[in-house]
């Protein structure tokens, strides 16, 4: 089985001369890197792996379009996909899951093998003509996530033969095989000029309405729910990476999301598709505005997570922040309505206990700027304990005497404790900086990336429980409110699980 531009940052092989490894019952045999055999690896088919109560998660399709073709663009022949963000945040989810990558050349649901190259014709069986082997015969498969119907649509498919003959087929043999299913919408094409291959197959103004009324055929697909057995979701990758085009009015990809042909996609926009999965838990654009006293949490509905766990989380989207003291609205050049605070006593503070688990994997992500930079620390974003915050997101002077930015984190809830940083120098005020800190639980690693690069780590790293609120503007030690900021702070997001570098790239780079 070959797929010529599967993840290689993914597979491993044994070494030449290895001998029949068939009862080996460990990873030990398998060390060589299979991206030093070329842009391909050739692999045996149906290895099942049978775990036990872990749900196995398979994404139907890659997102590719005509990658071997002259008119694409793929930033890296073994890039980063779908399949690829969900394995890689998969160990620090509060919920495990397995994750298979069923990606095939050509990406079509319903065509075989619709491809030319040098000649021949190219590609592979299409999503529907391959469903037996690649969906119903994996051991423990609980939910097939679809990332497929574009390329029928640059191929001349009309929007209602794709869903009458193509989804709607799909989802009703998978629900009566019991399978959860994941629609996802399908990502703009605007300005894609064509493969260059014969025929050619531009994005006509047709295609992109056929786009669009296959979109809202699959938001609004009343075949079940997600609290349904099997149930069937809806995930929006279009939103996801999509802006609109002032000149035309067709969604068109943000510019960060486009790897250069305007249809494939960059490998943060991939990051972006998982996010789309895998959503906050807590989400506070602070955009409130008009004297509004609260901060409204606008987290969405967190797909996956949902799924694995059988029901939705009761605490997703429900921890409002209320302004208190100088916190107040006010307008900026660059951001619009922000949350800004006086350095003193304005912050904002969560009205329920334990809004990240610190003691679990965890990311906080936020923009700041900063009115001056001195000698006293400033933190963004922190919870609280007993006596101190059991972490501190932050503009960071103590820890070197020099401006720079953290993740800190304390070593108990007693009084003066040790100090754990992942560190970056070189803090600067008036400017909007992004900050995200990362926790891995299993890994004890913390990071810190600021806009959108990794800047330090920290290890060993085992945070206490907090017990009390989240908090924006302020920390907490030795029982003291201390490291006020002053500026202003927007877009922050609490996750359950720690993100990974394409993830967060593209909420640096505000894909969409």
């Amino acid at each position: 089985m070959q797929h010529s531009y599967a993840g290689g940052s993914y597979e491993y092989i044994t070494a030449s001369g290895s001998g029949d490894l068939t009862t080996s019952t460990s990873a030990t045999p398998f060390t060589t890197n299979a991206a030093a055999h070329g842009n391909f690896t050739d692999l045996v088919t149906d290895l099942d792996v049978q775990s036990a109560s872990v749900p196995t998660e398979a994404v139907l399709g890659d997102h590719l379009v005509d990658p071997f073709q002259p008119g694409t663009a793929l930033p890296d022949s073994h890039g980063y996909r779908v399949a690829d963000g969900l394995t890689a945040a998969e160990p620090s989810t509060p919920t495990p899951y397995g994750v298979i990558g069923e990606g095939i050349e050509s990406n079509q649901l319903m065509t075989d093998n619709p491809e030319t190259y040098n000649g021949g014709a190219i590609g592979g069986p299409s999503v529907l003509s391959r469903l037996d082997r690649d969906i119903l015969d994996q051991p423990g498969i609980s939910t097939a996530i679809l990332d497929s119907g574009l390329e029928d649509l640059l191929a001349g498919a009309t929007s209602d033969d794709l869903d009458a003959d193509g989804y709607t087929a799909l989802v009703q043999q998978l629900q009566g095989w019991g399978i959860n299913v994941v629609l996802t919408s399908l990502t703009p094409c605007e300005g894609f000029t064509g493969d260059g291959a014969t025929p050619n197959d531009p994005c006509t103004s047709t295609t992109d309405s056929n786009r669009t009324d296959v979109n809202a055929f699959l938001g609004g697909m009343n075949l079940g729910n997600p609290w349904a057995t099997p149930a069937v979701y809806f995930a929006d990758f279009d939103a996801a990476v999509a802006v609109t085009d002032a000149t035309t009015g067709e969604e068109r990809l943000a510019a960060a999301a486009d790897s250069g042909d305007h249809v494939n996609l960059s490998n943060p926009a991939f990051g972006a598709l998982t996010t789309a999965l895998l959503s906050p838990v807590d989400t506070w654009n602070l955009d409130d505005g008009d004297g509004m006293p609260v901060a409204t949490d606008t987290a969405a509905t967190d797909t996956l997570n949902t799924l694995n766990a059988a029901g939705a989380d009761p605490n997703l989207g429900n921890s409002p922040l209320t302004l208190t003291g100088g916190a107040t609205w006010s307008t900026d050049t660059t951001r619009g309505t922000v949350l800004s605070l006086d350095g003193s006593t304005g912050y904002a503070v969560s009205p329920a206990p334990q809004v990240v688990d610190s003691t679990k994997s965890f990311t906080l992500s936020a923009w700041v700027k900063l009115n001056a930079v001195g000698t006293a620390n400033q933190t963004v974003v922190a919870e609280e304990g007993t006596q101190n915050s059991p972490f501190y997101l932050q503009y960071n002077h103590s820890h070197t005497g020099s401006p720079g930015w953290a993740l800190g984190f304390t070593s108990a809830d007693g009084a003066s404790p040790a100090f754990s940083y992942a560190y970056a120098a070189g803090a600067s005020a008036n400017t909007w900086t992004h900050l995200v800190g990362v926790y891995n639980a299993a890994t004890r690693t913390a990071q810190l990336y600021v806009n959108g690069a990794p800047a330090g780590t920290a290890t060993g790293v085992t945070p206490w429980a907090a017990t009390g609120s989240l908090v924006l503007g302020r920390g907490l030690y030795n029982g003291s409110q201390d490291d006020w900021t002053n500026g202003s702070v927007s877009g922050v997001q609490a996750y359950d699980y720690a993100l990974t570098a394409n993830q967060v790239a593209a909420l640096y780079q505000s894909i969409p």
